[in-house]
């Protein structure tokens, strides 16, 4: 017993230390790049940055990471569930494929066979009173939802300056998508 005794404190006081984070913690996307950083100071910024009134006033503050070529990513989370919206404001966009990719399904693990994969249409929105096209990019996962991500589009804001940009939404259904995707603003 005095032999245990050590190592269940030693387990306990690691445990406590890890459970709460410093005072200087910056929460981080796991999904953050080598090269970028976590700052919400925009002033500088060679792209003008483009945000969601509605999601800061119905879900919060956005996680706002800065990426290693200028742009931004604002990372909107709705409470604690698996609905997030990501904005990426961007110096260069990608070109847009010519049909949208296919996507697919989860599965189960390895052993089971190749997942199936399903073409789709493009679906279109209206952000900032421009249409934009906009494809389910993956089938989710039991702890993702699916992912919907629309082609890079350019914007200019009011101040003159031009970006690019990119709208991710990770939900449940196309409706949720399509009222989610176009809310967004300077």
């Amino acid at each position: 017993m005095k032999f245990l005794f050590p190592i269940v404190l030693g387990c306990l006081a690691v445990s406590v230390s890890c459970s709460s984070p410093p005072p200087d913690f910056v929460p981080r996307l796991s999904s953050l790049d080598k090269g970028e950083s976590t700052t919400a100071d925009f002033a500088g910024s060679k792209v003008p940055v483009l945000r969601s009134e509605y999601f800061e006033k119905a879900w919060g503050a956005p996680q706002i990471q800065r990426l290693p070529d200028g742009g931004w990513r604002l990372r909107y989370r709705k409470g604690d569930t698996l609905n997030f919206v990501s904005v990426c404001s961007m110096p260069r966009g990608e070109r847009a494929p010519v049909v949208p990719p296919r996507w697919e399904e989860p599965t189960g693990g390895p052993q089971e066979s190749a997942a199936p994969t399903h073409t789709q249409p493009w679906r279109s929105s209206f952000i900032l009173n421009q249409p934009v096209r906009w494809y389910q990019a993956d089938g989710g996962s039991g702890a993702d939802f699916p992912k919907y991500r629309t082609v890079d589009f350019q914007a200019t804001a009011p101040d003159g300056r031009t970006g690019w940009y990119r709208i991710e939404v990770e939900a449940t259904r196309d409706v949720e998508v399509a009222d989610q995707i176009k809310r967004v603003n300077w």
